[in-house]
């Protein structure tokens, strides 16, 4: 059952650069002097002082009440707790696309960040070009829709529903997705519900129920709503089969494709949010021989039923998808 847990509202969208190793992004804000190099920080709005008497003094019975007592006692005042600021997820360049009427249109190289405040479960996805220059904001949910396709594309509707393709650095494409995959976990589900998504889209059968599945895997926790320490020692392998009455993150396998890695989060019994890491090697359907990594792939193009997408790896450019996203309670 797919369930929308909560509607994203616009965050300010105020920044200032704090330098740091590796990245360029003070140049895009005006900030930073020739040769160093920067991060994203969000400013949060500054508290008020301590004891700061507000303009607008309430009136009851035509008489103004101050903070102050006609006997010279103070008033206690109830202090005001300062919001809790987003923080940066990740920031990567990538290169954008906007469809207009189902032609790409071409942003060039532009910046993604991923905002995220964990506390409030409010995640939001960035595309800009400068402080000055936003293209777009998407606001992230358990229902957001992320459809991956060939040569490290990902595609997503922004908060006026128009649809984006990027292409992601090959280093940082994982990342980008699973990071994202993480916010959509941390938003809502509870216990026994699951978040599936494709990194790599397979080539061979499609797993459906009541298949046997020969995987490997790892498990890792989640810290800081980022990838943590890995759970489980190594690589496992383990042999699946899907039953539609089963539970347990094997379901969120079903869809996927033979030689595809997909990774599966869910709750653990305390709550926890769990990554399964899965890459699956072997299929095979009841009086039929077990597919394999020396499957042949499809001539044409590659389907994954669950992102309801086609890629066509001849072309290598992204088609214009209509995703479907998988979520399950």
């Amino acid at each position: 059952m797919n369930t929308m847990f909560f509607s994203t509202e616009d965050d300010e969208e105020d920044f200032t650069p704090s330098t740091s190793t590796g990245s360029k992004l003070a140049s895009l804000f005006g900030g930073g002097g020739k040769g160093k190099s920067s991060s994203l920080k969000y400013v949060a709005p500054k508290q008020p002082r301590r004891g700061s008497v507000s303009s607008k003094n309430s009136v009851k019975g035509g008489t103004t009440k101050n903070n102050a007592s006609s006997s010279g006692s103070a008033t206690p005042q109830q202090s005001t707790a300062a919001p809790t600021a987003p923080v940066v997820l990740m920031a990567t360049p990538v290169n954008a696309f906007l469809y207009i009427n189902n032609a790409a249109q071409s942003y060039g190289r532009v910046m993604f960040c991923l905002l995220g405040n964990v506390q409030d479960k409010q995640f939001n996805i960035l595309l800009y070009r400068s402080k000055q220059e936003h293209l777009t904001k998407a606001g992230i949910h358990s229902n957001f829709l992320l459809t991956i396709q060939a040569n490290n594309y990902a595609s997503f509707a922004d908060d006026q529903q128009r649809s984006w393709s990027i292409n992601v650095d090959e280093a940082n494409y994982p990342e980008l997705i699973m990071q994202i995959s993480i916010c959509k976990a941390f938003c809502g589900g509870s216990e026994g519900s699951y978040i599936a998504q494709d990194l790599v889209l397979g080539n061979g059968v499609t797993i459906t129920d009541s298949d046997s599945l020969q995987v490997s895997y790892t498990t890792w926790g989640i810290e800081n709503c980022k990838k943590g320490t890995q759970i489980t020692d190594g690589v496992s392998s383990r042999r699946i089969r899907l039953s539609k009455s089963g539970t347990g993150w094997e379901l969120g396998l079903q869809g996927a494709c033979c030689n595809g890695r997909r990774i599966v989060l869910s709750k653990d019994g305390s709550g926890s949010v769990v990554l399964y890491d899965v890459t699956i090697e072997k299929v095979k359907r009841k009086g039929d021989v077990a597919s394999g990594r020396n499957s042949p792939a499809p001539i044409a193009a590659a389907v994954s039923q669950n992102n309801n997408q086609i890629v066509n790896h001849k072309q290598g450019k992204p088609l214009h998808p209509t995703p479907v996203n998988i979520l399950h309670e």
